[in-house]
């Protein structure tokens, strides 16, 4: 080392390896870096999102085995086969779910039948049934929420700063991705 001054520069381990895996993570389902340096994902198709997210989807499916098996099927009732549906006579129909009973069984249950798995999410959560009134059928499932906090696109193009948002936010609730979870408390 020239002059004996030399610098020490550290390194945290914990974060190098998190990054590494990440990298590998991310060159896993094929993801790639533009000359630029930004990360390219494989494609923007429906097919490629959906490869993006089955093995998350697989696990998912995998850690509620139990679940299906119990009660999957008693609940199969109430999906509706193509002799069930007569287009002329459908009437939508909305019941609110309740955390605890049957309903939250079946909307966990038609939510794990999606190609991209859905998180839990946070904050109020509302969950609806919507059935064909004409047979008795869900038709499908709806689910509002609380909007992410932070989120400095949107706030910019409302034109909000943080006070704003604060004092507004509270008043929205966004359509999500619904979840999986049988833990989950509807107010």
């Amino acid at each position: 080392m020239p002059n004996g001054n030399a610098i020490i520069i550290g390194v945290n381990l914990r974060e190098a390896n998190l990054k590494r895996k990440l990298r590998e993570h991310l060159h896993s389902l094929g993801f790639t870096k533009t000359a630029e340096g930004a990360l390219r994902a494989p494609g923007n198709s429906k097919d490629a999102i959906r490869t993006l997210h089955s093995a998350q989807r697989e696990e998912r499916l995998i850690a509620s085995e139990n679940f299906v098996t119990r009660a999957g099927g008693k609940l199969m009732q109430y999906f509706a086969s193509g002799m069930d549906v007569k287009p002329e006579k459908i009437s939508p129909v909305l019941e609110r779910v309740s955390s605890g009973t049957w309903q939250s069984d079946l909307f966990r249950l038609a939510s794990m039948s999606w190609s991209v798995p859905v998180s839990s999410g946070f904050g109020r959560r509302l969950r609806y049934l919507v059935w064909d009134q004409s047979n008795g059928k869900l038709m499908g499932i709806i689910a509002v929420g609380d909007p992410v906090f932070n989120l400095g696109v949107r706030d910019k193009f409302i034109g909000w700063n943080s006070e704003d948002r604060g004092a507004r936010l509270v008043n929205l609730m966004d359509a999500y991705p619904t979840p999986q979870s049988r833990d989950m408390v509807c107010t």
